[in-house]
This record gives structure tokens, sequence and C-alpha cells, in this order.
């Protein structure tokens, strides 16, 4: 009997205490889930709070000090003072059946000297002579004139001497420099009673000249004109509207860009037209409106390869002079009592508003003065805008 009830008292014992154990494996289970729930409950705040995108950056730009230069960009070509028009019709001889070009001397952009041949029609020279008068006559011995002494000129500033002539008279002694001077470029003199054919000379006002535009080819027939010359001095001329004339004025900086060789000149503005061109003349507008001639003088004298050139005209229409305090346009703001602040942001993250006057304008940014002398100063950062933060 002892033994059964000692045996029923373990058997109490030990089912107690697995209750007990179950119990505390419960209260540990519910309280780990308990911390496991808290932990993806939250409140509406706490959402909020981690959804939220980052707070925006400041965009920053130094203060710069720099010359400001405001300029304007019009179109424009490069000229000669002088332009003289080859037009060989007429040359070739008497016994010419049909007039070609059998030789073509000068191309585009070359120089032209005085004596030298430009063409060659139906084996008959047109050699360019130094001279104002355009040839309108031909000249055989007995002839009087200015024109002849301008053709006497010519031979002696070749090294042509003229015997015992008078300047303005063609006599015997320029009949024999003739004759040499024909001989030396490879031809001989005309063999009729006109010693020299109006055809065959083209007068250049001014040397060296340069061929700006050849037409003429080898075996083609003679057309108008065989080429261009140019004389003297090359010209910039552009053009402006009625607008950009308002912008441009005498000793403006002007550079010459070129269009074809990509080149570059300074120059400046030495007169801007008062009268709008006429018909042609503004080829460059192309729009139908009124449009001004802008004439530039280049700083240094330019190569024969400008001359016939369309070109850039970059014009320096307006100038601070000096290096100024300057910010990109968008760091400037108005504020609703009319003032204009720029904001400085400090290494540390601080920012701080300065009041500012502005004074021109250009290539995006403006130039300021601080209101109060020094809160402003070159290197500072100034803010141009904000940029939001991918979160």
């Amino acid at each position: 009997m002892g033994s059964k009830r000692a045996s029923g008292n373990r058997s109490g014992a030990a089912a107690r205490r697995r209750v007990l154990l179950a119990c505390v494996v419960g209260a540990v289970v519910l309280a780990g889930g308990g911390v496991v729930a808290g932990s993806f409950v939250k409140s509406p705040q706490q959402v909020a709070a981690e959804t939220a995108p980052p707070p925006p950056r400041d965009l920053t730009a130094p203060v710069e000090e720099r010359v400001l230069a405001q300029s304007l960009i019009i179109r424009g070509s490069v000229t000669a003072e002088t332009s003289i028009a080859v037009r060989p019709a007429g040359a070739g001889g008497e016994k010419t059946a049909r007039s070609v070009y059998t030789k073509v001397v000068p191309k585009e952009g070359d120089a032209v000297k005085a004596g030298t041949v430009l063409v060659e029609v139906s084996g008959r020279p047109v050699i360019a002579l130094a001279g104002p008068i355009p040839a309108y006559r031909d000249l055989t011995q007995g002839d009087e004139g200015d024109d002849v002494g301008q053709f006497q000129r010519a031979l002696s500033s070749l090294g042509y001497g003229l015997g015992q002539d008078r300047l303005g008279r063609f006599g015997p002694g320029t009949s024999a420099a003739v004759t040499r001077f024909y001989r030396d470029l490879g031809y001989s003199a005309p063999a009729t009673t006109v010693l020299v054919p109006a055809a065959e000379i083209v007068y250049v006002p001014r040397f060296p000249a340069h061929a700006e535009r050849v037409h003429a080819e080898v075996g083609a027939d003679v057309s108008d004109e065989a080429m261009t010359l140019s004389a003297g001095d090359l010209v910039v001329t552009g053009q402006a509207d009625a607008l950009e004339k308002q912008q441009i004025k005498r000793g403006q900086k002007v550079l010459i860009s070129s269009s074809r060789t990509g080149t570059e000149a300074e120059g400046k503005v030495t007169a801007v037209g008062s009268r709008p061109l006429r018909g042609g003349d503004h080829e460059q507008g192309g729009t139908g409106e009124e449009r001004f001639a802008v004439t530039v003088q280049p700083g240094t004298e330019l190569d024969a390869e400008w001359a016939g050139q369309s070109v850039r005209l970059t014009v320096e229409a307006q100038s601070s002079r000096r290096a100024v305090l300057a910010v990109p346009s968008a760091a400037v703001s108005s504020r609703a009592d009319g003032r204009t602040t720029v904001t400085v942001k400090h290494r540390d993250g601080t920012t701080r508003r300065v009041t500012v006057s502005v004074g021109m304008s250009a290539d995006g940014y403006v130039q300021i003065t601080p209101e109060e002398k020094g809160t402003v100063k070159k290197g500072d950062a100034v803010v141009v805008g904000t940029r939001a933060e991918m979160p």
C-alpha cells in the first residue's frame, strides 16, 4: 500500500511540472509574438516619416570676378576696295574663228602682279597693267590722250623705256616697247595697225591684286566674265537689322571669323550705315527686312585668302571693361519689396541672404554689387537652385 501511494504522489508531481512548463513556454511564445508583432505594426506618423523623400539639396556656384562682354553676331563678307571684272570679249585676234580659253593662269586667291597674263583667248593674251582708267579703245602709233599716257606709264613701271616719245603720244619709242613687252611674255605683238588691242589689256588701279573669283576654264567658250580681280586693302562689311543697328557703335571691338577656314582676326567698327541697303545689296539678310551696312576695319592686314569669303562678325556691343563681381543669372532673385538678393551658402551648411544691386548681364552672368561692402566676395558659394535627392 505504502509503495503505491508514493508512486501516485510522484506521478502527480510530474504532471504538475509538465503543466507549469507548458504555461511558461506559452507565455514565452506569446511574449515573443508580441515583440514580433510590435516590430511590424507602425503608427501613421512612423510610416509618413519613413516614406517621405529626403530634403532637397542646394545647388551652388562660385562668385567670380570677370569682365562681362555682351555681344551680338551678324553676317558679313570680305571684299577689296576695288573689284575689276575681266571680260575678254573680242580678244583672240582677227583670224580667230572661235573664241575659247586656251590658258587660265591665276587660281582663286592667287596674287596677280602688274604685267602678267590673266587668261589666253584663242592663243592671244589678256594682260593686267597698272592704271585707273579702263581700256576703252585700241591704241596704235600716232594716238594721243590720257589713256596713251597711262599705257606708257604702265610700260615704264615694268622697265620698258619709251625712247624719245613724250608722255601722252604713241610714237615709235612706245611701239618698240610694245614689241619687247609682248616678246618677253612669250607672244608676238599684234601684226596689224592696231598695236595694243583694248581687249588684251585689263587696267588695275592698285597692285598687288588677287583673283577673287575665276569662272574661265580651258577649252570653254569665252563668257561674259572670265574672272574678278580684287585690288587694294581688304574691307570687311557686315549687315545688321534695325534692332542690331541700334546696339552697334563706332569703335566697338569685332571678332572676324572665317566660315571657310575657321581662322579669326580682330577688328573694330568704323562705320554704321544710316540708310538701309537697296534691293540686292542685302543678300545676306534673306528676310526682306531693312538691313544696314556695318564697316569693320581689321586690326592687321588680312591675308589674300580672306578675299571673297563669308565671315561671322561677333560685335562686342557692351562691356564692363574691367573685372567685376559676377554670378549666374539664376542666383539673383527679387523680393516682394523690390530688393534684389543672392543667397550665400557657408561651409557649415547655413545660408545668408544678401541684398545686392545688379549691373550689366552677359553670357548668363550678372554683375552684382553688395549693399554692404564685403558681404559677398569672390569665391563665395551662392545658391542657384535646388535638386531633389532620390530616396
